[in-house]
């Protein structure tokens, strides 16, 4: 018997609401979000927002710096 771990919620991307640099030269990207339910399949009703880093020493961070700009 194997123990499966199931994911409640997932987030979806909003918008991006702000994209600045801290004093290490990352990339703070404030986002606005939904919770989706993979039980119920809905959405929650309160956009949310989170703040994430993206570390510049990332192999992929310039890839992914466009990809949040061009949102």
């Amino acid at each position: 018997m194997t123990a499966v771990k199931f994911k409640e919620y997932s987030l979806w991307c909003v918008y991006v609401a702000n994209i600045s640099k801290n004093k290490n030269g990352d990339s703070e990207v404030t986002i606005n979000y939904h919770k989706f339910s993979n039980l119920t399949k809905d959405f929650k009703k309160r956009e949310k927002t989170k703040t994430i880093v993206i570390k510049r020493k990332w192999d992929f961070y310039n890839e992914l710096m466009d990809f949040l700009v061009e949102m």
